[in-house]
């Protein structure tokens, strides 16, 4: 390694807690860009600056960090979706909304195994569905369920094909926040 590679290198988290969380953040990092599958331990390792054999300690598997991740990533949005005002879930805005965390959700949710094995809960989804039923109660529960799933659907989708659109229309930012909108009013609850 060079001297200006050490140099850059972040020092290695020390202490239970600090490590746990290096490794979470690693692995979070890379879910923006590659698919669970794509993912070794020994690059999670790398990327937190700590011990391969840590994962094993603190996690015990590969998956035991994704679904922390999974759990932070869903912790973070439902709680921003929680302190913002009602109707939140119908704001064409949530699209450009932290970006990333939609495709780390993507990507994780893209590996069905990956899913199946760890008993995910979803616990945004569930959010979604409350907030929608108490500001439309003349709706019944398969109405609110296949809204849900049209947000959902549209969120991580959009998530993971932005730039594809972006390049595909040879769209300028401004173009691609229309586009986006006008896909936000199509899933809207409020639309129909």
């Amino acid at each position: 390694m060079t001297t200006s590679a050490r140099a850059t290198k972040t020092a290695a988290p020390r202490g239970a807690e600090a490590v746990r969380a290096a490794l979470v953040a690693a692995a979070a990092d890379l879910l923006v860009t590659h698919a669970p599958a794509q993912i070794s331990g020994r690059m999670i390792a790398e990327h937190a600056n700590v011990n391969y054999g840590l994962i094993h300690q603190y996690f015990g598997t590969k998956s035991q960090i994704f679904r922390a991740v999974f759990l932070d990533v869903s912790e973070q949005v439902t709680a921003e979706a929680r302190i913002t005002d009602q109707g939140w879930w119908n704001r064409p805005d949530l699209f450009s909304t932290r970006g990333d965390l939609w495709r780390i959700v993507a990507n994780l949710l893209a590996d069905t195994e990956l899913v199946i094995q760890m008993g995910w809960e979803f616990p945004l989804l569930r959010t979604i569905a409350t907030h929608m039923q108490a500001e439309h109660p003349e709706w019944d529960d398969r109405k609110v369920q296949a809204r849900t799933a049209a947000i959902g659907s549209a969120l991580l989708g959009w998530a993971l094909l932005e730039s594809t659109f972006e390049r595909g229309f040879e769209l300028s930012p401004d173009e691609l926040r229309d586009v986006r909108t006008r896909v936000f009013e199509i899933v809207s609850p409020n639309t129909r």
